[in-house]
């Protein structure tokens, strides 16, 4: 509906934006700003009205979902730490830097990690890539490794 959402890390936090456009002439009027959701890795999926992303506003690192339209906080949480997400099939696949995975189910009423797990020791440096569903496999890279997990109902 014509709305810009950017966020940024480093405490900074997210601003939605709207955009009016006249013939030639485009002008952009604040709607809300939140430091709540200061995405460090950029991952913010907007899903039914509600913003999910990481937050590294705390040591530990959070995850924070914020009603769209108000910039109203649904919840935080501490979980596995920052990272970047991913949703399929009603869950968000959560990647830490640090190799944790998580799945959550996809709603703004809580997070609750139904499941987790540490990809193997492999590549170099904080793993920092966004992690992808496709084909019914969930795949996360790290350096020049890449894991692949079969994330389809048999």
């Amino acid at each position: 509906d014509g709305h810009v959402f950017i966020d940024s890390g480093h405490k900074v936090g997210g601003r939605l934006f709207k955009l009016k456009v006249a013939g030639n002439q485009c002008t952009v009027e604040e709607i809300w700003r939140n430091k709540m959701l200061d995405s460090q890795h950029g991952g913010v999926i907007l899903l039914d009205g509600y913003l999910y992303g990481s937050s590294h506003k705390s040591q530990v690192g959070s995850w924070v979902c914020l009603d769209c339209k108000t910039g109203q906080q649904a919840f935080i949480a501490e979980s596995i730490g920052q990272g970047s997400l991913t949703y399929a099939d009603g869950m968000f696949y959560l990647s830490n830097e640090s190799g944790t995975v998580a799945v959550v189910p996809a709603t703004p009423k809580g997070h609750v990690v139904v499941s987790k797990f540490d990809i193997p020791k492999g590549g170099s440096g904080p793993t920092w890539a966004h992690p992808v569903v496709c084909g019914g496999r969930l795949y996360i890279r790290h350096g020049d490794w890449l894991f692949a997990y079969l994330i389809k109902a048999r």
